[in-house]
């Protein structure tokens, strides 16, 4: 049985998110790949949010933008659920941009900024040419040209910008995205961020930059699947399932949807079984490793 609070993301399978666009449309929104994540055929356990964020999406072009995050532990349906309110923006005619934070480190600083303006075909501004006083005047005069020219971009097609894994994201990208949120209102723009809470924590320069971010926004923590959304998935992926393999389902996974899914394709493949699968094991795993013996 799981530990209740073990955390990880496991890499999935790439899905095309570009269902009924053109093909020009398809590749003029494609830009940096979204991150790859499994769409599971049945939504369970989301429709609160997902409406939300529907609604955001459809007052934007009237009202204005705004901004939401997404947190919760890894495999818990963030990045699922970016990509259902991604669909949804297609369906709208929307423009559809993805930045990626890059987790192993070494990337440049504003990198998933840099992958979502290369998304919207604009270049991102070069610090080193700014003008200014000092190097606080010329940070701001970048995140100036950097919200100009999503501002520019949303009154071309209202766009709906994701921002991945904010829990690894340098303090400048942060920083950034605290002042694009300030001009959200005035611009038919959605930002959707989402990041892993516990990691955040774990960063004491990413904590309060987040809950800065946060205050400009609207938080939704993400809860694991009660029995019943359980019961759906695995029914949904195994023929015949009875109550009691749906019980040890969930006893096993806790209603963590990626678990879910993982221990299900563990018995389709293999029957049911005592243990983990083996790509739940190694996401305990990684999760584990960082972390201090206490």
């Amino acid at each position: 049985m799981l530990p209740p609070r073990i955390l990880d993301r496991a890499s999935t399978r790439r899905v095309s998110l570009h269902r009924g666009a053109s093909a020009k449309e398809r590749d003029a929104d494609r830009g940096p790949s979204p991150p790859a994540c499994r769409l599971r055929l049945v939504w369970v356990g989301r429709d609160r949010e997902l409406s939300e964020l529907v609604a955001a999406l459809a007052r934007a072009r009237e009202a204005g933008g705004s901004l939401f995050l997404l947190a919760g532990e890894p495999g818990i349906g963030k990045s699922r659920l970016a990509a259902e309110a991604a669909e949804a923006a297609r369906a709208r005619g929307m423009k559809v941009a993805w930045g990626r934070c890059w987790e192993a480190g070494g990337a440049p600083a504003f990198w998933p900024w840099r992958e979502a303006c290369k998304a919207l075909a604009v270049p991102f501004p070069d610090a080193g040419s700014i003008a200014a006083p000092d190097p606080a005047a010329a940070r701001f005069e970048l995140f100036r040209a950097v919200a100009n020219a999503v501002a520019d971009a949303a009154s071309q097609r209202p766009l709906l910008l994701v921002l991945e894994d904010l829990h690894a994201a340098d303090r400048s990208t942060l920083l950034l995205l605290d002042f694009v949120a300030g001009q959200l209102r005035a611009m038919p723009a959605v930002v959707i961020g989402t990041y892993r809470d516990v990691e955040a924590r774990q960063r004491e320069d990413a904590t309060d930059a987040i809950a800065r971010v946060a205050r400009a926004g609207r938080v939704m923590q993400l809860a694991r699947l009660g029995a019943s959304d359980v019961g759906a998935l695995v029914r949904d992926g195994i023929e015949g399932a009875d109550d009691r393999l749906v019980a040890n389902v969930f006893d096993t996974t806790h209603g963590n949807p990626l678990f879910v899914d993982e221990v299900v394709r563990d018995i389709r493949a293999h029957g049911q079984r005592s243990g983990l699968p083996l790509g739940v094991r190694e996401i305990i795993r990684q999760r584990l490793q960082p972390l201090s013996p206490e």
